[in-house]
This record gives structure tokens, C-alpha cells and sequence, in this order.
């Protein structure tokens, strides 16, 4: 029976799942960070290799990959997992690509906010998104985007916020220290900077729900970017919208799909969120399977 393989390579992860022609789970693997524009190459076949460890024979393969913007990404990025996979058919396209086909019709569009941030959808046939750009010049209503509007507030300001202890532990435990200049070096020398940034995510959450005052404003900022994004996509004659909602933004602070559709109403968009019903990975699959039709 043959066996199609999928791949969704973000900035924290590299999620793997393969099926069977009769639509049975195969195989799953996990491994670290697989960012087109931000792993170094050797990192991300390291990380494909550890997460396909035990993957039997495939007869052909797809892979959504974060970071990948250009023709010659996808050459690279298909150069990397053939060398772990053989000379099998494998499609490698950027990664909200895949979120988009296991979204499918049910909706207008799909809002991922996780590492980064894509708002996406299909316009006359054709896939289309806003946002992304990585972390230097966009991914704003990211995880990544409210880390680092909390660290700005903590530390970067000249009227600085309190820190809580929550967060002085999770940068103490990470870096021996969370004093401004300790933090920053250890972020800017790491070569996943965007997931060191995200480090306090869950930090940051749970102090949101405690009321500390970084927290709320941060999340309040990146609420508003994640508006801004959404409104930018499908301009300003739509009244209503339907999106898909996946990433990391959307697990670790759930009051993020209220607090965007508030947003939303207050700018003229009566946005209905729904969480997407099975994870990005499973759009992969469908891309692979169409390799062998």
C-alpha cells in the first residue's frame, strides 16, 4: 500500500505525518525549528532527519515550509528533504500553503498566527496572502510579535514596566540572567532569534490573566496589529469575514479570537473566527497525494 508523506516546517518545529492510501496514520515525528530564512541549512536537515527517524518507504511527499519566498527557496528546500527521502515526487511550497488547502471552502480565508503572521485566502482560483516577512520587517499579531513588544515594555523603554517573576524565571532559567544586555545578547546570538523571543509566550499569557500591566498592553498592541493584518487583506468594502484560525497565538492565549473579533467590530468588520479543524500538516498530505494523480 503506498504511503504519502507531509511536512510543516515552521520557525518552532518541524511537524511530520504520514498516511496510507486508505487514509490510516502511518507515522508522526517531531523535531526542532526548519525556517527556510532563518534555520541554518545544516540545522534544518538535521531537524527533518531526527523527525523522520523510523519513517517507512514513501511513494511521494510534500512539505510547507516557513521562510521560503523565492524559486530558489523551493529548490533548496526540495534539495534538503531529498536527500533524506531518495528520489521520490516531492512538492515543497510555502507553509500557509498547506494550512490553506486543509482549510479548504468552509471558509474565506485562514489566519495563522504563530512564530509569524499570515493572513491568506483564495481570490479567482488563485492562493494569495498578506503579512509574513519575517521578524525584522513584519509578523505582526505574532507569538513572536507579543514576546517582543513585552520585552520591549520590560526592558527596552525608558519608562520600563515591573517584571513579574513568571517572566524573570523563564529568563533567568534560559539565560542565566534577565537583565536587558544579558537578554538581548543571548536573543541576537542565537540563530533561531524569533523562537528565543517567543521563549516567554506562555509567560506573558499568564500574566495577561493576572492583569500585569505589560501583559495586558502587549497583548492589547498585538491584537491591533493582528486587526490591522486582517483588514489590510480583504480591504475595506467587506463587512463580514470567516477565517480559519491556526498557531501558537491562538493556544497559549485563547481570549486572542474574542479580543480580535472586538477589534474587528470596532473597525467595521464582523469577523467569525473558528479554530481549523484538523492541524496544517494533513494539507501537505492532500498536496502529496496529488503528486501520484
Amino acid at each position: 500500500m503506498s504511503i504519502a508523506v507531509g511536512f510543516d516546517c515552521g520557525g518552532t518545529s518541524v511537524r511530520v505525518l504520514a498516511m496510507d492510501s486508505s487514509g490510516s496514520t502511518v507515522f508522526e515525528g517531531r523535531s526542532g525549528p526548519a525556517n527556510l530564512a532563518s534555520t541554518p541549512p545544516d540545522k534544518i536537515l538535521d531537524h527533518i532527519k531526527e523527525a523522520t527517524l523510523g519513517l517507512p518507504p514513501v511513494a511521494a511527499a510534500a512539505a510547507g515550509m516557513a521562510g521560503m519566498m523565492t524559486n530558489s527557496d523551493e529548490a533548496r528546500g526540495g534539495a534538503l528533504f531529498h536527500q533524506v527521502l531518495g528520489a521520490v515526487p516531492i512538492k515543497v511550497v510555502p507553509d500557509w500553503e498547506i494550512a490553506l488547502e486543509t482549510a479548504g471552502d468552509a471558509c474565506d480565508g485562514l489566519l495563522i498566527a504563530g512564530t509569524g503572521s499570515i493572513v491568506c485566502s483564495y481570490r479567482n482560483g488563485v492562493r494569495v496572502k498578506s503579512g509574513g516577512a519575517g521578524p525584522v520587517l513584519g509578523d505582526e499579531g505574532s507569538v513572536m510579535d507579543l514576546c517582543r513588544r513585552a520585552l520591549n515594555h520590560l526592558l527596552i523603554r525608558s519608562q520600563t514596566l515591573p517584571m513579574t517573576g513568571r517572566v524573570k524565571g523563564v529568563l533567568v532559567d534560559a539565560y542565566g540572567s534577565s537583565e536587558r544586555n544579558e537578554v538581548l545578547a543571548a536573543i541576537y546570538s542565537s540563530n533561531t532569534p524569533a523562537k528565543e523571543t517567543a521563549r516567554i509566550a506562555r509567560a506573558v499569557a499568564d500574566d495577561f490573566r493576572e492583569g500585569a500591566d505589560y501583559a495586558v498592553l502587549s497583548t492589547k498592541e498585538t491584537m491591533a496589529a493582528l486587526n490591522d493584518l486582517v483588514m489590510d487583506h480583504f480591504g475595506p468594502d467587506r463587512t463580514s469575514v470567516k477565517l480559519a484560525t491556526t498557531g501558537g497565538l491562538f493556544r497559549v492565549l485563547p481570549e486572542a479570537s474574542t479580543m480580535l473579533a472586538e477589534a474587528s467590530k470596532e473597525s467595521g468588520l464582523l469577523l467569525d473566527l473558528e479554530p481549523l479543524a484538523v492541524e496544517p500538516v494533513h494539507g501537505a498530505i492532500k498536496i502529496a497525494w496529488s503528486l501520484l494523480s
